[in-house]
């Protein structure tokens, strides 16, 4: 990811155990993300942004989390919460999960009058 104008921060959270990295990436500065991993973007501010990103397939295979995880049968879900989601839940997490990829895009149309 180099951005071409604009600021972008890639927001973790350090709670999870896992190696959290938050970075601030200024103009013509570079972001490797490693096939696989579990990222998020976004541009802060209101001043327009462009990105460059590089794959090294025509299907980048973007996805959501909460969607591709409970797409998985119920029973490998449950398992791996430790059963702290019971399987008959699963469905119902399903029909709440939201469809837009840019959580909280409403409140950035709002903040830049947009």
């Amino acid at each position: 990811l180099v951005p071409e104008n604009g600021v972008f921060n890639k927001p973790g959270d350090p709670t999870s155990g896992r190696r959290v990295i938050k970075n601030t990436i200024n103009q013509f500065e570079m972001q490797l993300f490693y096939q696989g991993s579990v990222h998020t973007q976004f541009n802060p501010t209101c001043a327009p942004a462009v990105f460059v990103a590089s794959f090294n397939s025509e299907d980048f295979g973007a996805g959501q989390v909460p969607d591709e995880l409970f797409a998985i049968c119920p029973n490998i879900v449950t398992a791996a919460f430790g059963e702290a989601i019971d399987s008959a839940d699963i469905d119902n997490f399903k029909t709440t999960i939201l469809t837009s990829i840019a959580k909280g895009i409403e409140d950035c149309l709002t903040k830049c009058g947009i």
